[in-house]
């Protein structure tokens, strides 16, 4: 059985078994998730003329979590000096898949910023301190471990690069 969330658009079921989305032009994510198993499968999805049919295949299976939201934003400028690093995953990921080098902020040499690292008790958000204020007008990136992985061992999935630059 397959449950539907569907924003701003309609889900119908077609004679075939196939599904049939019905959505305003632009972009969207399409998302189908096992309601039994947790196991998913996305797409994203351009619809460029809402006469034309776009095909989305989804298969549904195990994913690694991916990240949702990243503060400062990629590509901020003028980030304050004294701010942490946070990322949001979309799923808990395993503690000791993040503590070993999961996260790193480097600056523009380079060279590792040294920070603390937490992890808040869902293992959803981790935050990244800098020990000391960072070096101004520089761009500074977070990289984040392809080695992170989920509760079941399902690896980091997405991008893993960010860069913002400070004030």
């Amino acid at each position: 059985d397959w449950s539907s969330d569907v924003c701003s658009s309609d889900l119908f079921t077609g004679a075939d078994g196939g599904y049939r989305l019905v959505a305003p032009v632009g972009g969207a994510q399409v998302i189908a998730i096992d309601p039994a198993t947790g196991n998913a499968d996305f797409v994203d999805a351009t619809i460029a003329d809402a006469g034309v049919p776009v095909a989305a295949n989804l298969g549904v299976r195990a994913r690694g979590p991916r990240v949702l939201e990243v503060t400062p934003a990629p590509g901020s400028k003028n980030v304050s000096r004294v701010t942490p690093v946070t990322v949001t995953f979309s799923e808990p990921v395993n503690p000791g898949t993040i503590v070993a080098g999961g996260l790193n902020l480097s600056g523009t040499n380079g060279v590792a910023v040294p920070a603390s690292l937490s992890l808040n008790a869902r293992g959803t958000v981790a935050t990244l301190l800098p020990s000391n204020p960072l070096g101004a007008g520089q761009v500074f990136t977070l990289t984040i471990s392809g080695s992170i992985a989920d509760l079941n061992s399902q690896s980091l999935e997405g991008q893993a690069t960010f860069r913002f630059t400070t004030e």
